[in-house]
């Protein structure tokens, strides 16, 4: 299998286990998936109402470019980057886009493209 569908299909697990949750705290809102498959970005949204307060959050945003899995937002816990380690993705092919270049560390210095 090709790194890209490898790639695909690893973060389809991750973001599956994600959208199938209910927020337990808050049982007006539900998790909305978004993934734009000509371009491999996948999105999690909250929304719904809590209260008074219509909640519409980004829980995270992922894209795979360039050989690379791009974190754009991660609202998770463990993160989204350890989830991917675990299941043997190389730090080197973890981009956390969302942090400076000279802050992502040797290993995830990429540019954008």
């Amino acid at each position: 299998m090709d790194t890209l569908n490898h790639y695909k299909g690893l973060v389809e697990d991750i973001i599956g286990h994600y959208a199938n949750r209910k927020p337990a705290n808050r049982p007006g809102v539900e998790y909305q998936l978004a993934i734009d498959e000509k371009r491999l970005q996948f999105i999690l949204l909250a929304v719904g109402w809590h209260e008074d307060e219509f909640i519409h959050n980004w829980i995270f945003h992922i894209r795979i470019k360039g050989g690379k899995i791009w974190i754009y937002e991660d609202r998770t816990d463990p993160g989204i980057k350890v989830l991917l380690m675990e299941k043997g993705v190389q730090e080197s092919d973890i981009v956390l886009g969302f942090m400076p270049e000279y802050e992502r560390g040797p290993f995830s210095w990429v540019t954008a493209g």
